[in-house]
């Protein structure tokens, strides 16, 4: 590797820690330099950002021009173009579920929002909703059937879930496609095994809903949750004494 290659790679990783550490820190030009490293691997990408900006004015413009306004400018080609473009794609659809944002104030808001989820599904599968403390649905992850029969399996995902979205509280529910609303035992285990958890990581397990079609079963509202947190107190566990 030439002098030059290796200044140009030190320069790339330096500006790529400063992303991981400080992001809040990069100017504008600076975001597009670093995003067009992996469509631009050979190019001086500081100069192309300095270009779009200088033709486009701003971040939201460049991210909503069309291909072939942004292929007009110098070093963008086709591969740039469609990298930028996708990217303001999914700004785009960011913003507009930013503006649908859901949230989990009473047990009627859960149950349409579940209804919704769950009425066209053929195949069992657990949803974990995650809310901010103002019970706003920060996001929803789901786990398909073979993976809600061995919960277990999936706790490392919920524990980094819970580390990355950073809830105050979790709803989890799952459906019953061809049966009835009532929990089961392996639903009561799944719950505890879920509620410690959640106690680990301090978050508080608010209900565990199950749906059957247009029927409802709510471990809060018919006081199961409480019988399932006492089982799952992980004080008691730790501190049996």
């Amino acid at each position: 590797m030439s002098e030059r290659e290796n200044l140009h790679a030190g320069h790339r990783k330096r500006m790529v820690d400063r992303l991981m550490q400080s992001p809040e820190m990069l100017s504008e030009h600076e975001y597009l330099e670093v995003l067009l490293y992996a469509v631009l691997p050979r190019i001086n990408t500081n100069e192309v950002a300095h270009r779009l900006l200088q033709t486009f004015g701003s971040l939201n413009a460049i991210f909503n021009a069309k291909p072939k306004e942004l292929c007009a400018v110098k070093g963008v080609g086709e591969k740039v173009s469609a990298h930028i473009s996708v990217v303001g794609q999914i700004f785009n659809i960011v913003s507009k579920q930013e503006k649908k944002s859901t949230y989990a104030h009473s047990y009627d808001e859960i149950k349409n929002h579940l209804s919704n989820k769950f009425k066209k599904l053929k195949e069992e599968k657990l949803l974990l909703l995650l809310l901010a403390k103002n019970y706003k649905i920060i996001t929803e992850i789901e786990y398909c059937d073979e993976n809600a029969s061995s919960v277990s399996a999936d706790m490392p995902e919920m524990a980094k879930a819970f580390a990355i979205h950073k809830p105050t509280y979790v709803i989890i529910a799952h459906n019953h496609p061809s049966g009835i609303a009532q929990p089961s035992g392996v639903d009561d285990l799944t719950t505890m095994r879920i509620n410690a958890l959640c106690s680990i990581h301090g978050v508080n397990l608010i209900d565990h809903v199950i749906v059957a079609g247009d029927e409802f079963y709510g471990y809060h509202a018919h006081r199961r949750m409480d019988v399932i947190k006492e089982k799952s107190n992980i004080d008691k566990i730790f501190n049996p004494l």
